[in-house]
């Protein structure tokens, strides 16, 4: 398990040709996510920036396929925050947002399909309504965060009482762990090796949460094969 971000994937296939889709993501990312620092990857589009207080990466890969081409979208989202730690995607928000952009995207293929057609002297074909980037209600925003809030809360007060009834088990060796089941009381040589473990066990998922993590730059951009 990642503790320090949480991993969101899913796909969708479009029948155009893989140029096509590339500048129709391109176009969307500049658009859709204006606030989020867009850069061009060797097989898509990176896009880095905020989401629900998180910071986030989203890349989207483009592949060709034997009938057009194929749009993997890998996003990874950093858990800690200054609304908390997530643990889970509450409500399906950030599979959600993927969702939605993949939802979004036919009509970005359908624009530059048109675009090339009138670069060959073809009557330009009439494109939809433009689908508009969906917006979270005030009421639900402060729903997810006062439902983030209270899992945070709970899951922190969990872990101090462990970890402090591990430091007072290592310095008396008395380990009292209360639990569903019942209380976990260990005694002399016992005690001192469960708190240390336990002690040992926090603090390796708090290094793994906050350790700083460089950013792997990548190689440079290689454009699009020429139609």
């Amino acid at each position: 398990m990642d503790w320090k971000y949480k991993h969101f994937i899913q796909e969708a296939d479009f029948q155009a040709e893989p140029e096509i889709v590339f500048e129709a993501v391109r176009a969307f990312a500049k658009d859709w996510l204006a606030d989020w620092k867009v850069s061009e990857t060797s097989d898509g589009i990176e896009a880095r920036g905020y989401s629900g207080l998180h910071l986030s990466t989203a890349v989207f890969h483009i592949a060709p396929t034997a009938r057009g081409a194929k749009v993997t979208v890998e996003m990874q989202v950093q858990r800690a925050s200054g609304r908390g730690f997530m643990l889970v995607d509450i409500g399906g928000f950030y599979n959600g947002k993927i969702s939605n952009w993949l939802q979004a995207l036919p009509w970005w293929v359908h624009q530059k399909e048109a675009e090339a057609t009138q670069s060959r002297g073809q009557p330009l074909a009439e494109l939809p309504g433009k689908p508009q980037a969906p917006k979270m209600s005030p009421g639900l925003n402060r729903l997810l965060g006062c439902g983030v809030l209270a899992i945070v809360i709970v899951f922190a007060i969990w872990v101090c009482v462990n970890v402090i009834a591990a430091m007072i088990g290592l310095v008396t060796g008395n380990l009292d762990l209360p639990g569903r089941g019942g209380d976990l009381v260990l005694h002399g040589k016992w005690a001192r090796i469960v708190s240390a473990l336990i002690l040992l066990l926090f603090g390796w998922i708090a290094f793994r949460i906050w350790k700083p993590k460089k950013r792997n730059q990548g190689s440079e951009w290689l454009p699009p094969p020429s139609r």
